[in-house]
């Protein structure tokens, strides 16, 4: 059983919205497992019952043979159904969702589990539009739990970024809810939230202090930052501890906006 807790092999199985671990293979058996909240449980299965997935990254198009979209990839381990047809035709689920179509190319049915993202989350859902405008396409629907980074600059209020879901990547423009005040029902009475510590949006946060960056500020911090002692701000994001060179401020209610990045 020590196999499937260590195994990074994946493989598709009709039923099941996740892909099991691939434990061990022999001949033209294969050796599955469900490996979740402390237990594994396995069981032989022949090859064939596995589902067909994608072995490399591909751009999707809109339409049969349109041309790719280079800022829409489906990766490694995308599920597809079987086909003889030159395109096909897929549908990626939450938290990254759209429609298109990819090139029948290369698939397999046993492949390495994604690599474990460290983005942010984000809390509220959003339309991944193709340019900075409310009439521009929407090339994905972001919804919340999905990774996100902000990936390049754009004109305000409008926020370039890069979002993911298991198996998909998505960049583009996402616009943000207008900053309103934070308030809390407290009995019969509307009560203001207090100020809040906070960092600008657009601020780097950094593996270490004045180290790589690895994501921004995007909006109001569910996870309070505190002044690290050799300068700038810390910020802990579930068991990650993110840095930033600028110093905390303090944001009054009437300043503050009610979507935030989590853990």
């Amino acid at each position: 059983m020590s196999a499937a807790v260590s195994s990074t092999k994946r493989a598709w199985l009709a039923g099941e919205s996740d892909p099991v671990v691939v434990a061990d293979v022999r001949g033209t058996d294969v050796q599955i497992a469900w490996v979740t909240r402390g237990i594994a449980i396995a069981r032989w299965v022949p090859a064939s019952q596995l589902g067909r997935a994608i072995s490399v990254e591909a751009a999707v198009s809109h339409a049969p043979g349109g041309p790719p979209d280079q800022m829409l990839y489906v990766l490694p381990g995308f599920p597809v159904p079987a086909t003889t047809g030159p395109w096909v035709h897929i549908t990626s689920p939450a938290p990254l969702r759209f429609d298109g179509f990819i090139p029948n190319g290369a698939t397999t049915t046993i492949f390495e589990a994604p690599p474990e993202r460290t983005e942010l989350r984000t809390s509220l859902a959003f339309s991944v539009r193709t340019d900075p405008r409310d009439d521009a396409p929407v090339r994905g629907t972001l919804e919340a739990g999905g990774r996100v980074r902000v990936s390049g600059t754009a004109p305000a209020p409008w926020v370039a970024i890069t979002a993911w879901g298991t198996f998909a990547r998505a960049t583009g423009y996402i616009r943000p809810p207008d900053p309103s005040p934070a308030r809390t029902d407290e009995g019969s009475e509307i009560v203001e939230d207090a100020a809040i510590a906070w960092l600008p949006i657009g601020t780097c946060l950094r593996d270490a202090p004045n180290g790589k960056i690895v994501g921004a500020v995007i909006g109001t911090l569910r996870d309070k930052p505190t002044p690290h002692p050799g300068g700038g701000t810390e910020i802990k994001v579930g068991n990650v501890t993110y840095y930033a060179n600028e110093a905390v401020v303090e944001v009054p209610p009437d300043e503050q906006v009610p979507w935030m990045f989590g853990s």
